[in-house]
């Protein structure tokens, strides 16, 4: 059914997605809620450069908002593959960027070696190539002397422009780039004047180096951020939700590694860049980002016995806190590489040294899959050897640069899939060294936050007259998973905000609701969530609320302008209050007024500690509790210290002494951090809700009563796990033990 434009029901749905919004958990480093004020009411984004973790943790009653502002816009993109081995072969339009003896690069075709575009200037560590096949590139005086000109050539049109002139600070061999995600755009990193990278002065650190976001269309330039001591190494830019990441080079000098990466997403911290540190030191010339600008992974160096060796770190581009090691034992992996237009990740494999007796292994090209799997595929091995590689700039080819003990050089095109491979032309002498691709990149289609649905993609049935909101099923018994779609119910290309309620006759239900994760409408303001139904809702107006008892809801979209009625055929079993010690927690306001005297509780408490707003955690598994999670909080920083989970027995009651259990200070990632680790451009999240069970970290991710995770539920139907530390976990790889 359809409501009518300013319906009364808009303050109903209002206040439940208000409610949804409002934070539960602080993070290190977020400014404490005034006093007197209800616990956090109001949090402050953190403008402080160091940081180690960020966002809030939920919602209560496990409401989840997907703020689509908040969050990139997704993408598609396609990849060429050549399953047969038939795309290898030259292409017309698509080349090579070369290393002019180290006297600049120069572009050749796939077909002919001899350059025919060169530059010589200090420009071979600092140059980038866009996503449609442009080269940027530094233009210095002798020396790496002032002034430095940014250019940009364009190889299908053999035409050069200067987008960017410095008379008074250095670009050149340390004005390292990267192109935003679309093309239109840089991310350069400039020195000031009396820096030296290379030459005779060098090295010579920067007394401020500055971060440049530059618009190519406009010519506009906007310094984002300065550091000191140190060069800046922009990672990724993605100009549509307007984040960059970045990292340094130099600070405790040459070739050393660093712990510092930076993020500049005004969504955030407004006007400020935020310095995380890594879990490790990572070499920052190995550090790269995905097409999208989704995740980010280096290289770090360490001591594997009897020799070194490398590892792969990945993280999400926005919150390296999470970033996790990929380590294959008895091997060293590093030069990792995304497949464009994908989030698969390559690296280069050998096994280590020196080891008794000699292996007869050979180093290889191994394809690690996407952030979070345990894949290990090996694509291409070679001899030993110098075996830089790179993808062709469609990603339908992995180019090896090959070499041997006597430096000769060959170009080795490689099918990602089958490992069949083809020779290129090298120079005449056999020396040409061959840096990266540059051509068209993926085949890319239009950004929109909702692309067209997969075809194997769940929903409740062909479109009907506009608007309309359809659930299906439209019964069942509490725990049931639902689906609902709708039709012109929500803005085009916005949250589809909703709510599960009962608010009285001709509703039969517990008088109450909440608000279930919210994804993204498209432009027709089509869309389709999946989510549970709660054995807990919240209150209304601070009435109601409290255990999901049989009876008719409605679905009500935010604006009012569609609803749907389901009906709840069955909840558990409730018991008796009976138990000692047993107190009412079906509501957030029982708990916060019952809590304290629980002596389990009271004890946690001494010395003026206090609690946090409770999240309602549902158990993932079937036969276990729901849960209510309470974060202790000092009373001076009101940063968690200790978090507590009470089991909800059936009735809703609970009790603390030998039934809670208690872990150190826990904090989840945001609801939409979650949701865009867990999507991708092709199949965005549909649902997410906030659960635990007991998962080993070999499975994937820690979890507990005290840590739980997320389940993602993609449009396609597949189901994701998003543990706090870590990455996306298909589902149906993890087993949880309760």
């Amino acid at each position: 059914m359809t409501t009518r434009d300013g319906d009364p029901d808009d303050d109903l749905v209002g206040s439940l997605l208000r409610r949804s919004d409002g934070p539960v958990v602080v993070r290190p480093l977020r400014a404490p809620a005034a006093r007197g004020g209800p616990p956090f009411a109001g949090i402050l984004a953190a403008t402080l450069v160091v940081v180690v973790v960020a966002g809030v943790a939920g919602v209560a009653l496990n409401a989840r908002r997907h703020d689509v502002a908040g969050a990139p816009s997704p993408s598609g993109a396609a990849i060429q593959t050549s399953p047969s081995g038939a795309n290898l072969a030259a292409q017309a339009g698509r080349g090579f960027v070369v290393n002019l003896g180290g006297h600049g690069i120069g572009i050749r075709t796939e077909a002919d070696a001899t350059p025919y575009f060169q530059v010589t200037s200090r420009t071979l560590l600092s140059y980038a190539v866009s996503p449609d096949g442009k080269l940027a590139y530094w233009q210095t005086g002798p020396d790496d002397a002032l002034p430095h000109a940014l250019h940009v050539y364009d190889p299908a049109t053999r035409t050069d422009r200067t987008v960017l002139t410095l008379t008074d600070e250095r670009g050149g061999s340390s004005g390292f780039m990267v192109w935003s995600t679309d093309g239109g755009g840089l991310a350069i990193g400039t020195s000031d004047s009396g820096s030296a990278f290379e030459g005779q002065r060098a090295p010579s650190r920067p007394t401020v180096a500055t971060w440049s976001l530059l618009d190519l269309a406009s010519g506009t330039r906007r310094k984002i951020s300065t550091i000191s001591g140190a060069w800046v190494m922009p990672v990724s830019w993605d100009r549509q939700t307007d984040i960059a990441t970045a990292t340094e080079y130099g600070r405790d000098g040459p070739g050393t590694p660093t712990r510092l990466f930076y993020v500049w997403n005004p969504q955030r911290a407004v006007g400020k860049a935020t310095q995380f540190v890594l879990p490790a030191a990572i070499e920052p010339f190995t550090a790269r980002a995905d097409s999208e600008a989704k995740y980010v992974a280096a290289t770090e160096s360490l001591q594997c016995a009897p020799s070194l060796c490398q590892s792969v770190w990945i993280w999400p581009a926005t919150d390296p806190t999470t970033a996790s090691a990929r380590r294959i034992a008895g091997h060293s992996l590093g030069a990792p590489a995304f497949r464009p237009g994908t989030t698969d990740l390559f690296a280069r494999m050998a096994p280590l040294c020196c080891t008794a007796p000699p292996t007869t292994e050979l180093p290889a090209i191994v394809e690690l899959g996407p952030p979070g799997s345990s894949a290990l595929r090996t694509v291409y091995t070679y001899s030993p050897g110098d075996a830089n590689f790179f993808f062709r700039s469609d990603g339908g080819a992995i180019v090896v640069n090959n070499g041997d003990l006597n430096n000769r050089k060959g170009i080795t095109v490689v099918d990602p899939t089958t490992g069949t491979t083809i020779l290129l032309p090298v120079d005449r002498d056999g020396v040409q060294d061959v840096q990266g691709s540059i051509g068209p990149g993926p085949i890319r289609s239009t950004r929109s936050p909702a692309p067209s649905t997969p075809t194997n993609s769940v929903g409740c049935g062909s479109a009907p007259s506009s608007p309309a909101m359809r659930v299906c099923p439209s019964s069942g018994p509490v725990g049931s998973t639902v689906t609902l779609e709708g039709w012109g119910c929500a803005p085009p290309n916005s949250a589809a905000d909703f709510v599960f309620v009962s608010d009285g006759p001709p509703y039969t239900g517990a008088f109450g609701g909440f608000a279930p994760y919210a994804p993204a409408s498209d432009g027709d303001g089509h869309f389709v969530a999946r989510f549970r139904i709660p054995s807990l809702i919240g209150d209304l107006h601070g009435q109601g609320g409290g255990l999901t008892t049989p009876g008719t809801y409605r679905l009500l979209t935010k604006p009012p302008a569609c609803s749907a009625d389901f009906t709840v055929t069955a909840s558990p079993a409730q018991a008796p209050v009976t138990g000692t010690g047993q107190w009412i927690a079906r509501t957030t306001a029982d708990v916060a007024q019952n809590a304290p005297t629980d002596p389990f509780i009271a004890d946690l408490l001494r010395g003026g500690k206090m609690l946090a707003t409770p999240v309602f955690v549902p158990a993932l598994m079937p036969g276990s509790y729901d849960e209510w999670l309470l974060s202790v909080l000092d009373p001076i920083s009101h940063q968690t210290v200790s978090t507590v989970a009470l089991p909800i027995f059936p009735g809703g009651t609970t009790r603390g002494q030998a039934n809670a259990v208690v872990g150190p200070a826990y904090v989840a990632i945001a609801p939409v951090d979650a949701a865009q680790r867990a999507s991708m451009s092709t199949d965005p999240v549909i649902g997410l809700e906030l659960v635990w069970a007991v998962v080993d970290p070999s499975q994937g991710g820690r979890a507990s009563e005290v840590q739980p995770f997320y389940v993602a539920t993609r449009r396609s139907g597949t189901q994701f796990y998003v543990f706090d530390n870590s990455y996306p976990v298909a589902a149906n790889t993890v087993h949880p033990s309760r």
